[in-house]
């Protein structure tokens, strides 16, 4: 990734946390009443960091881990369905 002239890459990891910290707060936020949509929430407010963490870790390549992590939580899906949905997600 190219650096915007002018930016200190100090300073990158930390305003990539302050995103990841304004998308998880607003994950928290007037979420709909449906089911799928609170688990998600859920999930995001206790498991929501890991899943920037190779975003916001310089050398830190992204990984399967976290999703195979989150099947393991869910128990993954159960039908066709629910296949579609958290591809959509």
């Amino acid at each position: 990734m190219q650096q915007p002239e002018g930016l200190d890459p100090t300073c990158v990891p930390a305003l990539l946390a302050q995103v990841r910290d304004c998308i998880l707060a607003q994950a928290q936020c007037d979420v709909p009443p449906s089911a799928d949509a609170q688990r998600i929430a859920k999930r995001l407010s206790e498991y929501g960091a890991a899943y920037f963490e190779f975003i916001i870790t310089p050398k830190l390549e992204p990984a399967i881990r976290f999703v195979i992590i989150d099947l393991h939580i869910t128990q993954g899906t159960h039908g066709e369905n629910g296949c579609r949905w958290s591809e959509r997600i």
